[in-house]
């Protein structure tokens, strides 16, 4: 483990399964195992050293900063990982590696494998779905489109978001508005 977290800095720990792999241990032994473990904590499917957290560097503290000033100045149009990578000039496994974290402090929303956007981005969207849902009671494509002043390219996979995490219904070609409050 103490091998995994030198290499794996932004991590916040190896995968039961990968640790079971390469250990080459029976699952039902792996799993007694792992639980008499004192310095070992468990998280979801998730193992790790109790003394391990994860630590920035500066040079990655002022990564996060970038890329939330990308994602911010690109609003409802963000840019994809891939343009991220070619911008901040960094290879993608230790960019994932971030925006994985950033994901999970709350910086960040991940919309679908290639796209993200900021949480202050997240809740300017919903909070214009309320807007317009507080008029109609139903939405078109087009005309959230035009809410976020943005393109069917970026309008598409929010909507699928929203749409998967119940905020709204897809009912043929219109979205309704689940979420109360």
């Amino acid at each position: 483990m103490n091998d995994f977290h030198k290499k794996n800095s932004l991590k916040p720990g190896m995968l039961k399964e990968e640790l079971r792999a390469n250990l080459n241990i029976e699952p039902r032994f792996f799993s007694n195992l792992i639980t008499s473990l004192k310095d070992v904590v468990i998280e979801k499917e998730l193992v790790r050293l109790a003394t391990f957290s994860v630590a920035l560097s500066q040079v990655d503290e002022t990564l996060k900063i970038n890329i939330i000033g990308l994602l911010e100045k690109g609003g409802f149009q963000p840019p994809t990982k891939e343009e991220l990578s070619q911008s901040l000039k960094l290879d993608m496994k230790h960019l994932l590696d971030i925006l994985k974290l950033m994901v999970k402090e709350d910086n960040l929303v991940r919309i679908n494998d290639s796209m993200y956007i900021t949480s202050f981005t997240y809740r300017k969207m919903v909070e214009n779905l309320k807007g317009f849902f507080s008029r109609k009671s139903e939405m078109t494509i087009a005309e959230f489109r035009d809410i976020l002043n943005t393109t069917r390219k970026y309008a598409l996979p929010f909507l699928e978001y929203l749409d998967s995490n119940k905020i709204t219904l897809r009912v043929g070609d219109i979205r309704k508005f689940l979420l109360k409050g």
